[in-house]
């Protein structure tokens, strides 16, 4: 972890301060060894600052991108909330209220 500054004019929409960033030099690793690192990093770094924080998983949720398009009609759903999609189409489309009818036709 080291502290980087931006190399840029300054400007209204932008920080002009330091921040820090995580410079991770590897090689020949696959996705699964970044989310491994990555998890068991945030994972310490959340038991270091709040130790009475209890941790659930050190797993990230993984979903693909039809998964997440498909379940929440988006590629990056917030799934902090269980609102996903639900195809009620067979159960309006016997209705006699017109616009749930014409929305399934």
């Amino acid at each position: 972890m080291a502290p980087c500054f931006r190399d840029e004019d300054p400007r209204a929409d932008r920080h002009s301060c330091e921040f820090y960033q995580i410079d991770a030099e590897l090689s020949f690793v696959e996705q699964e060894d970044i989310f491994a690192i990555l998890e068991s990093y945030y994972a310490d770094a959340i038991t270091a600052l709040s130790p009475d924080k209890k941790i659930r998983t050190k797993k990230f949720p993984r979903l693909t991108y039809r998964e997440a398009v498909d379940k929440y009609g988006s590629d990056k759903p917030d799934v902090r909330f269980d609102m996903h999609f639900e195809d009620f189409s067979s159960d309006f489309a016997d209705s006699g209220f017109s616009v749930f009818k014409s929305a399934v036709d």
